[in-house]
């Protein structure tokens, strides 16, 4: 730009303004720095986020049965007019600590599902609770610390939830025309103030003519954010 006036300063004022070439080398220039700088930044927010998927908590089940003394045994034994305590033992498989961790599970009686996992669809398993995870997000729960061992923590299923099946239903059971399924969720969080959620469906599976069987999980319905 150019300025040029009078001697005494009075004259008119003559602006000569240079047009705009965006190709011109520091036009060109300023692009690639803003392409960088956006490029380290997405790289940098992505980093981060792969870095908290590797050091997040992930809560789960490890065993659903029978507790047996301050152990979950998978052995599952079906009798008629008899409560049982069925036990869900989990712990924290990630690599930091969970905070609040809560679990709410019930039992209901079914129809027997496919043995082939191609067979399952949405509707095979009961659906989790529409309020499950209302449930669990409204408990204090317990901080739970990564756990590469054997150790885990027990939730019982409440008193008021366990099945005390009739003798026509045991009967049921025994000849595989219903089982048992147990369905239900946990939240917790993490150190970044997210609230995560895990999803359980598993079901009394046993030989025909048998009340003695173990727990399987779902084909579909088991989940995890």
């Amino acid at each position: 730009m150019t300025t040029q006036r009078d001697d005494d300063g009075s004259g008119p004022q003559i602006v000569f303004v240079e047009k705009w070439n965006w190709r011109s080398p520091r036009t060109v220039l300023d692009i690639l720095l803003v392409l960088i700088t956006g490029g380290v930044m997405c790289a940098n927010f992505q980093y981060a986020a792969t870095a908290r998927q590797a050091q997040r908590p992930w809560v789960g089940p490890s065993q659903i049965g029978t507790s047996s003394g301050e152990y979950v045994t998978n052995s599952f034994n079906v009798a008629a007019n008899t409560p049982i305590d069925i036990a869900i033992a989990f712990k924290n498989f990630g690599s930091s600590p969970a905070i609040n961790v809560a679990a709410d599970f019930e039992v209901s009686l079914g129809p027997v599902p496919s043995e082939s996992s191609a067979d399952w669809t949405d509707s095979t398993a009961p659906k989790i609770n529409e309020n499950c995870h209302g449930v669990v997000d409204s408990e204090p729960g317990i901080p739970l610390f990564p756990n590469p061992g054997t150790d885990f923590m027990v939730e019982h299923i409440e008193e008021a939830k366990l099945p005390s099946l009739s003798t026509i239903d045991a009967d049921a059971v025994k000849a595989s025309k219903k089982t048992l399924w147990f369905i239900g969720c946990f939240a917790y969080g993490d150190q970044w103030h997210k609230k995560h959620h895990t999803d359980v469906c598993a079901y009394f599976t046993h030989p025909e003519g048998s009340t003695q069987g173990t727990i399987s999980y779902c084909a579909k319905g088991n989940g995890a954010d």
